[in-house]
């Protein structure tokens, strides 16, 4: 729970700081023609997914040295294990960031909610 709540924390921090510095230097609009905030989103987000799944691989095989000699099993196990891992605690974090902005915003519209 603490490995999402900081990927969550992190991913928003760069989000926001990435969105005043875009509005700072009026490049808010000019770019993109949709929801800015949602444009950053992915670009964070996207990068460190990419960047924290590398480092849990390559830790993981760092950690599996010790295990070549077991016929039972691979180290490639423990690669997958840690970059799913990392990958969904990553996703998680993406998908609360985009869900609050989009709450936030007001562009969520339920229209039938209770059928």
């Amino acid at each position: 729970m603490l490995g999402v709540l900081r990927g969550i924390v992190m991913a928003a921090a760069f989000c926001i700081a990435f969105y005043f510095v875009m509005n700072f230097f009026g490049l808010g609009g000019l770019t993109v023609r949709g929801d800015m905030m949602v444009f950053i989103l992915i670009g964070v987000g996207f990068f460190f997914m990419m960047k924290f799944t590398t480092i849990a691989a390559m830790r993981a095989m760092q950690k599996s040295w010790g295990l070549w000699a077991h016929p039972h099993l691979s180290p490639a196990i423990f690669v997958y294990a840690e970059s799913l891992a990392v990958l969904y605690n990553w996703t998680i974090a993406i998908s609360v960031i985009y869900l609050a902005n989009g709450l936030i915003k007001g562009s969520f519209d339920l229209q039938q909610p209770i059928i």
